[in-house]
Parts: structure tokens; sequence; C-alpha cells
């Protein structure tokens, strides 16, 4: 950012662009058609196919329960709302297509019931031709996880074109999820700049393979909260647990008090609805860093967060309902006991540390992604040339362990999020900035043209100059304050 001067003066100068990498709602959005709505197709198909016949199956168990438990769900059975809903990054604007599918059934079942439901779920799915279900009950939050395959065919029999097999898993009961889905929805829909750097950092997350918790990795709900910290920690988020008093946020309250999957009792409260987030926050009176700086910042301020414990009194949490990064020992999610390495605390249950699995090999091992991947982007920043920045950017989301033109499906894969969001609505202004990793060292196919777009407003140029200087040429580069594409015209910045 720093190597282009005053480069506001020279977009003023321009025609009073608004640049691209800010981070603010544009007035006009450039929306990227999806390479192949066959992947969006498939989800939509296999979800509504299996979300009523889940919803029938799940009331006609009940109705053979004990008549206690048949009272205790009444008012769900009788009431024309669904009785199954999805959750997670399906309904958070943090999914692609080829995201999987998290669904819950609301009933209020003892765990014991839960189970037994899990089961009976897994053995009647599973008899459907081709698709696996199996019941996963000693999770911290049992579920049914069926997996369609890509050769499925519709009741019809025509035959679903799917690009991979696709996972959907079913729980009973997890309201805090459905909870936890809308806090992060709604800042996402706060500020555009937050939808962009959860997406790019889940995105290096899953690229670097340090975003699993069965292999002592944060969550992509972990990494989410931590990128939604960072941009509280700068003020360019509003903390939406300590918005304001609740008798004034009426209708966009959410309030609830839901159990844990241990069966302890949470009470939470927080506004669900962005426009009031907006109309109560009072933001920062300085304009939001460009989203190669912001992203760049975000690795340093997860670097705070690593700690070996020595000395305890210094070590920080990722605190989202505290609105910052906060002294560890001082927050419910501190244990003594424990080795806490990289703290997040859980927004809606606070006694629970999302960084809890980090372990003492996986905390080095963190610190040097994390190590790369600011170093990386702050040459990225720096450079003023396209295709060095490009070649920065396929480094940064290549697959760890990987070889050359080993981010292809990377790429495809951001791009998917990306176009998925753009035809939802949600932003299809941030879908080329997300793009970043790549087609191969040769920059070939879609996920070339992505990086390439990446790369080009790493370097400052508008999204407006990038997508004209890519269609009269295969080659874009940064003279001065103008880029300049293979073939005429020459776009002035």
């Amino acid at each position: 950012d720093g190597a282009h001067g005053s480069s506001s003066a020279t977009e003023a100068a321009a025609g009073q662009r608004t640049p691209i990498w800010c981070g603010r709602a544009l007035e006009a959005r450039a929306r990227l058609e999806p390479p192949s709505g066959y992947a969006r197709d498939r989800r939509d198909k296999i979800f509504s196919r299996t979300v009523p016949q889940l919803d029938h199956f799940c009331r006609s168990w009940l109705a053979s329960a004990p008549p206690q438990l048949v009272a205790l769900n009444a008012a769900r059975l009788h009431s024309p709302a669904p009785l199954v809903l999805a959750y997670g990054s399906a309904t958070s604007l943090l999914g692609s297509s080829a995201s999987d599918i998290d669904l819950t059934v609301l009933l209020e079942l003892p765990p014991e019931l839960q189970r037994r439901l899990l089961s009976d779920i897994a053995d009647a799915f599973g008899s459907v031709p081709g698709v696996t279900a199996t019941a996963v009950l000693a999770a911290r939050v049992p579920i049914c996880t069926m997996t369609f395959p890509s050769d499925l065919s519709s009741p019809a029999g025509a035959p679903l074109v799917l690009t991979s097999d696709l996972v959907v898993d079913v729980s009973v009961g997890n309201v805090i999820a459905l909870d936890n889905t809308r806090l992060i929805r709604t800042y996402m829909e706060v500020d555009e700049c937050a939808w962009q750097l959860c997406l790019l950092v889940k995105a290096w997350a899953r690229a670097r393979r340090v975003c699993s918790a069965r292999h002592c990795f944060p969550s992509s709900y972990a990494w989410s909260l931590l990128a939604i910290c960072h941009l509280q920690h700068l003020g360019q988020l509003p903390n939406l647990q300590g918005l304001a008093p609740p008798w004034q946020l009426e209708q966009a309250l959410v309030a609830n008090t839901a159990r844990t999957p241990d069966g302890r009792a949470v009470s939470y409260s927080f506004c669900g609805n962005a426009a009031a987030a907006r109309k109560f926050w009072k933001a920062a009176p300085f304009p939001a860093p460009r989203l190669p700086l912001l992203l760049t910042n975000f690795f340093d301020t997860a670097l705070q967060l690593l700690s070996d414990r020595s000395p305890a009194g210094l070590a920080l949490a990722a605190c989202v309902s505290a609105g910052g990064l906060q002294p560890l020992s001082s927050r419910p999610c501190f244990d003594p006991r424990a080795a806490q390495h990289f703290a997040i605390e859980d927004p809606l249950e606070p006694t629970r540390d999302l960084g809890g699995m980090v372990t003492a090999s996986t905390l080095a091992i963190l610190r040097t992604e994390l190590c790369r991947a600011r170093d990386l982007l702050r040459e990225a920043v720096a450079t003023r040339s396209l295709p060095e920045a490009r070649r920065w950017i396929e480094r940064l989301l290549a697959a760890a362990g990987g070889e050359a033109g080993s981010g292809e499906a990377i790429g495809t894969a951001i791009a998917a999020a990306a176009a998925t969001a753009a035809n939802s609505g949600t932003g299809g202004e941030a879908a080329s900035e997300v793009a970043g990793g790549a087609g191969g060292r040769e920059g070939g196919g879609e996920g070339g043209e992505l990086v390439t777009k990446m790369g080009a407003l790493l370097v400052g140029a508008s999204r407006a100059d990038v997508e004209e200087a890519l269609t009269h040429g295969g080659t874009v580069h940064v003279d001065g304050d103008t880029v300049v594409a293979s073939g005429p015209p020459t776009v002035s910045r």
C-alpha cells in the first residue's frame, strides 16, 4: 500500500473512484458469473430433497415416542415452521458450492434419545441407493453424516451433475449453532470488509492445512471469529453483544437461553440485524485499511495470540464478545489447568476455548505458517509488478506440501465461494479479491485469471480497470499510476 504514495489522491484525480480494497460497500458492484452452475445446482437439489424428507421422518419418529416427549415438542410439531434448519457456512455467507451442509432438527430430546434418533436417521437414509449414512455418537455434538455421491440421480431419474460427493451433517436440538450462525452472518452484513477478510482467511487456512479441529488446529469457525476480532480491535466492526441496551434494539434483539451439548444452560443476547447495528455503532473516524494491509495485519494479530504460557499473565485471548483482544487470565475461557496456546473464546459459550485443541507441536506449525503468510503479503503489497504480485499470491495460497500448480483446486473453490455469494446477493464485489489460489504456475484457466485480478488489485488498480484490462489482453502490468493491457486502450487508475 505504502509503495504508491498518496493513492487516494491519485484515484480522486482519475474520476473519484472508490478504492476496491477499502472494504466499504460500493454503490455499483461488478458481479462475477459462476464458472459453472453445476455445483450450486446439486446443492440446491439435494438440499430441497433432503430437508422435507428429514422433516417428515423426524415428525413420524416423534409420534411413536413416549407421550411426555410428544407433549414437550407439541408446539413445534403443530407449527407450520420447519422442523429442520440449516446452520454453519451454508447460511453465514461464508460457504461455497463445495461446502458441507449442516442441519439441525429442532426437537427437545434428552441425550440418549438424540443419539437414538440420529441412529435411526442413519439407518433410514443409508438404505437409499448410493447414499451412505453414519451416526457419529461419540462426538461433542453427536451427528449423523450423510454422503451423497457424484452420480446420484433425482427421483425422476435425471442425473444430478455433481462435481464431488456432498456431505450433509445432521444434529438434534443444536440451537446454539443456529444463533452462532446468525451472529456471524450479521457481522458479515454490517461491513463488507468483514466478509472479504473472513473468506480470505478461511481460504488460506484450508490451503495451508491449519483448519481442522480433528488435527489439533482451529476450525474454520474459530478462524472467522479471529478475523472478526481483528476488525473489532481496529475499530472496523462493532461488538454486537454490547452494542446497545436490549430495550433499544427492539426487534433486532436476539436473546436466548440454550443448552450446550454437555447439558449446561447458557444465556446470551446480541443485535441480529445489520441495519440496526449500523444505526447504533459509531464507526472509527478513519477509513478502513485496504484489504492487503488488513490481511497482513491480521496475521500480526494472530501471532500475538500464540502462547506457550510463559509467563501466563501475558497471554491474550481473542474475544468477539468483548470487542477485541483481552488478557486470557481475565476471561471465562481461561483454564489454569490447561496449556492454552491459541485462545479464541466462543462468543455464545464464553467458557469454551475454540483454540484449546492446539498442542505444542501444532503451535509450532501455526507460528511458521502465520509468519510465512505475513511475510509473503508484505512482499506482495510492496511490489509494483503485477506478475511478481501474482506469484506472491500463488505462494500464499499454495496447498501445503503441494507442487507447482497445486493451487488450482483452491482457486476453483474460492471462485465458487465468490460466485455463490454474488448470486445470493451478498456482495459479488469481493469475488475477485477472494480468489487467490491459482490455476497453476503457468496461470492458465479460470483460477489463473482470478489470481491475476487479485495481483492487480494488490498493486493498487481499481476493479473496473482490471476487468477492462483483462478483456483486452492476457497480460496486465502497472506503469506508474496506469494499468496497461496487452492491447489498447490504456486505462488510467
